[in-house]
Order: structure tokens, then sequence, then C-alpha cells
């Protein structure tokens, strides 16, 4: 995809290098779970809280923190029942920890997403039991997930969340609206899981955008339901994704 170069700075974290990596004209691509992406102005990476602080610092520069995250949900328990403290850093470089008794969580949602002065999130204390099922537990969710999620795709996991109150799933409205395997150009609805979208090795971001319209579109046409994307858009340029 040929696309001017952001003038988004954009971090990846964790790194296990010990001198901040610095890199002109980085490709997202090469990031990014989907494959897709065009070159960024600058590309940052960090190894800890100092280097993060210094290279936001400019608060001149718009910048995107991006990390290696990891979508943690499990069938009995909600992920956020077991925070027990984070700690963030703010767009000015503080240092904050909240408690638990100071957080709000939702379906897909919490306090941080509305916090307009936060850098990123560096660590999350969890409080656990012990339990003598959990390595059992732990190989049959990763089991399912095999079966009924991709592995080895270039996807973004879900990309709608799940409507409230309906009672099915945004991956069986998208089946049922005869969306499953649906493609424009190289991107594609996931023939083993609809609300997976997945790059087929020649996407390009406007041939997933136009995807994930056409998708809403017929939901929308077929049941009345509006889906709500659960990925985020990061446009510099446009005020809307499309």
């Amino acid at each position: 995809m040929k696309t001017q170069p952001y003038t988004f700075f954009f971090f990846f974290i964790p790194s296990q290098s010990l001198l901040l990596n610095m890199h002109a004209q980085k490709l997202l691509s090469d990031i990014c779970t989907w494959g897709i992406g065009g070159p960024c102005a600058h590309f940052a990476q960090v190894s800890n809280h100092a280097q993060l602080i210094f290279i936001i610092g400019d608060n001149s520069i718009g910048f995107v923190i991006v990390g290696k995250g990891s979508n943690c949900l499990f069938d009995d328990k909600e992920t956020s029942d077991t925070v027990d403290s984070v700690e963030i850093i703010t767009i000015d470089g503080e240092n904050r920890v909240f408690d638990r008794i100071d957080l709000a969580f939702g379906y897909r949602w919490s306090c941080f997403q509305e916090m307009e002065d936060l850098a990123a999130i560096v660590s999350v204390t969890f409080c656990l039991k012990a339990s003598s099922s959990s390595r059992e537990r732990q190989k049959d969710y990763m089991a399912r997930r095999r079966l009924l999620q991709l592995v080895g795709e270039r996807s973004a996991g879900s990309v709608f969340r799940n409507p409230l109150g309906v009672g099915i799933s945004a991956g069986e409205l998208i089946e049922k609206a005869g969306m499953k395997g649906f493609r424009v150009g190289g991107a594609k609805v996931s023939d083993k899981h609809a609300n997976f979208f997945i790059n087929l090795g020649s996407s390009t971001s406007r041939d997933m955008l136009e995807l994930i319209h056409i998708v809403k579109e017929k939901v929308n046409q077929k049941f009345g339901i509006q889906l709500v994307e659960e990925i985020r858009y990061i446009c510099p340029h446009h005020q809307s994704p499309r």
C-alpha cells in the first residue's frame, strides 16, 4: 500500500534490547498481526520506563504505543476480576499506580480508555488463587481455541464486539447474513470463524476497511443490528476509517 509517511511515533514494548532502537520509514505491516500497513515516519523500540518517558517527552509530535498484548478471555471469569493494581505512565511522563478499588471495567471497556492523559499501561498485578486443576483447564482452553479460532493466519482476532442483549454473537450474525468466506481483494471473512477477517497475503488497508464496511451493512440490513468494532482505528489523516 502506498501512503504518505505517518507523522506519528510508534512504540513497540517491551524489548530485550538495552539500547533505544530508532527506525525511519518502518513498515507497520512488519509489526501488525494482520500484515497490513504502510510506513511511519519514526519508530522507536523501548525496553524500560525511562526510555519510554524520554521518547514521549516531546508532546509536539503525535504518537501511538503498540504493545505485545494478548487477548486474555476465559469462559467462567473476567480477567478484570483478578486485577489487583495497574501502573501507568502519562503523556507528561508521570508514573501512577491505581488500586483495584480505583478502577472500573465493563464488556470490552475499562476506565483507561477514557483517560486523556494516558500514554501507556506498563504493568498489571493480578491476585490469583492456587488451583490443582489449573494446568488441565489451561490445556482445555488452548485445545478449544485451536479448534474454533484461527492459528497461523494473518488476523486481528475478533473484528466486532458481541452485541449485548440479543443472545447471539457477532460471528453468528455475520455467518447468518451469508458473509462467511466473503472476500474483498486480499481480505476475507474466515471460513472457520466469521468474526475473524484474514489477510490472504495481498490485502491492503483499503481492502480490509471495505470488507468491514460491507459486513456491517449486510448484518444491519438483515437483522437491524449495528455491529461495533472491537478493533481500534488509527487514522491520522482522516476523520473516518473509510
